[in-house]
């Protein structure tokens, strides 16, 4: 028999001369190689309007591929399990557990009205990513119910908050000031470039939204951080 591998390369190379029945017996005997095939069996049963066999291809695939992570195969099944007017309760929960991602989260939100059932599935992505949490509610633009889920979660990754509240500072600035104060105070207590540089980041982030209280800032580690030369030096270029 042939290596998986140069059945995929032929595939690839020859897709566009075979009919649908040649395609889908390919696709069937390679899709286990790489996420694309079973993605792409799937909208090949869909253009046939056979939705209920593209939901069984992709649920037999992410059964044997469950720790695949692939988000594309997941957001197609909910999509197609909606098409097929299928549970849409049992389709949403296995997905967004299986995998937590915005992605998965959004794709739920627009194919179940039920809000109720809805703040079931983020409590899930809550619990499974707090970072993609974060995430989702950005997307969503729910701002106010992000910046109070920062407050409360241990777990988000750092970098995230960072660039959240980079990222909206000017529409919640009295949170993004409060978050940027105790970073650069934070970075203040070690010495190194790298602590340095993330002070001269934030500072100019800082300035967008107080320019009286960075001044404040540049002129009290002036005063107090003679010793640190490399750090006058970066921040000398703001």
């Amino acid at each position: 028999s042939l290596s998986p591998v140069f059945t995929q390369s032929c595939y690839e190379r020859v897709r566009h001369l075979l009919t649908a029945a040649e395609k889908e017996i390919i696709l069937i005997e390679i899709q286990n190689r790489n996420s694309k095939w079973v993605v792409e069996l799937a909208k090949l049963y869909d253009s046939q309007g056979k939705s209920a066999k593209a939901v069984e291809a992709l649920e037999s695939w992410l059964m044997v591929n469950r720790n695949g992570m692939d988000e594309n195969v997941y957001t197609l099944f909910l999509d197609m399990s909606a098409k097929a007017n299928l549970n849409m309760v049992d389709a949403a929960k296995f997905a967004i557990t299986e995998c937590p991602r915005c992605s998965v989260m959004q794709k739920i939100s627009t194919l179940i009205s039920n809000k109720s059932l809805l703040s079931e599935y983020e409590i899930i992505l809550e619990k499974k990513s707090d970072s993609q949490f974060l995430k989702y509610l950005d997307t969503e633009n729910r701002i106010s119910e992000a910046v109070a889920y920062i407050k409360r979660s241990k777990n988000i990754w750092h970098g995230d908050i960072l660039n959240f509240y980079k990222k909206h500072k000017l529409t919640i600035p009295t949170d993004a000031e409060e978050f940027f104060c105790k970073e650069i105070n934070k970075n203040l207590e070690f010495t190194g470039d790298s602590y340095y540089e993330t002070i001269a980041e934030i500072l100019k982030e800082l300035r967008q939204i107080n320019s009286t209280l960075t001044d404040g800032y540049l002129s009290k580690i002036g005063t107090e951080y003679k010793r640190g030369r490399n750090l006058i030096a970066i921040l000398a270029k703001l």
